[in-house]
């Protein structure tokens, strides 16, 4: 039975003045819909009342879902794979130039079917990966010999054992974020000034409003937490 989370304050900021904006299908996998919140200090846009972490997983059931599945098949599917290619290396490149080590120790939350975790291992890195997914770690142990693990082991992880943290668009999809990035995920990078968290991009607000009213939305886009604001670079005081 799903246990459903609801917030009473903006997971964000902890801030109490949040409603409802908008509401959002999802057209691929439920069918359900989904409150969209948003927080009246931060402008964090949430989704409300979603399944808790030990629950969701069915929801990323979609062989639309590419990321955890790999698959080429399709136009659509073919130019992700041609596009993931360039992207990878400026990832790689971006990483370089913001912790400015050359080979160094890699934690990649959301791993998925490993691409990145390949690339920077390819580049000298020594690399954990993390990933929910059983198909997707599946794919990366079969595609490249990763042997990616359950996010529950990042609780296990021992503090400023990283050079840098990488969480490419998976910030949107973590349950608890304090947890993830203020208790743990900070904690896990190497004490240095600065010290590095590299999120990915991630669609503006608006831009999510126009794919639900166009009924484009990917399987789980009514799960996410999409924000006001892209994210790129942070670093941590």
């Amino acid at each position: 039975m799903s246990v459903i989370t609801h917030h009473t304050a903006c997971p964000c900021c902890n801030s109490q003045s949040i409603k409802e904006v908008l509401v959002a299908k999802d057209y691929t996998v439920s069918k359900e819909d989904f409150g969209v919140w948003e927080c009246g200090n931060c402008t964090v846009r949430f989704t409300q009342d979603i399944p808790d972490a030990a629950s969701i997983g069915p929801y990323y059931k979609a062989e639309a879902y590419v990321s955890h599945t790999d698959t080429k098949e399709g136009l659509v599917n073919k130019l992700y794979h041609a596009v993931r290619n360039i992207t990878l290396k400026s990832k790689r490149n971006l990483l370089k130039q913001s912790t400015g080590v050359e080979h160094g120790n890699l934690l990649d939350i959301g791993a998925g079917t490993g691409a990145f975790a390949q690339t920077m291992k390819e580049a000298g890195w020594q690399i954990t990966g993390l990933e929910p997914d059983e198909t997707a770690r599946n794919i990366a142990q079969q595609k490249f010999g990763l042997q990616l693990q359950t996010p529950d082991q990042l609780y296990q992880l021992q503090n400023e054992q990283f050079d840098a943290i990488t969480m490419w668009h998976v910030l949107e999809h973590v349950h608890e974020l304090h947890a993830y990035i203020v208790t743990k995920a900070c904690r896990g990078v190497r004490h240095r000034r600065p010290r590095h968290l590299v999120v990915g991009r991630r669609a503006s607000a608006v831009a999510f409003e126009l794919r639900v009213r166009t009924r484009r939305a990917p399987a789980t886009s009514a799960l996410h937490r999409p924000t006001r604001r892209s994210l790129g670079t942070g670093v941590l005081a």
